[in-house]
């Protein structure tokens, strides 16, 4: 099987299923053997011929976030994308 570009995931820019490369933009990223196994299936499946199949609900990530937080018993203000983002970032920095 030759190497074949996501079509339907413009914005990552290609993924080679042969070597497991996702290309993002102007980035080169080796998955692990595990994950491009997983994304070679998922791209597999009859329903990744769909255009909408691989994009993703920004709402339902925020809620999926949300939803974690009131399970832990954290304050949703706490648990949000963009407060958790500024804590890796922080956390990188030292």
């Amino acid at each position: 099987m030759r190497s074949a570009e996501i079509r339907d995931f413009p914005e990552c820019g290609g993924f080679d299923r042969e070597t497991g490369m996702l290309r993002l933009k102007d980035r080169k990223l080796f998955l692990p053997p595990v994950a491009a196994r997983a994304l070679r299936r998922i791209l597999s499946l009859p329903e990744a011929n769909d255009k909408d199949f691989l994009r993703l609900d920004d709402g339902f990530v925020r809620r999926s976030f949300y939803e974690i937080a009131r399970e832990a018993g954290l304050p949703e203000e706490l648990c949000a994308p963009r407060a958790l983002r500024k804590a890796r970032a922080k956390e990188m920095l030292f």
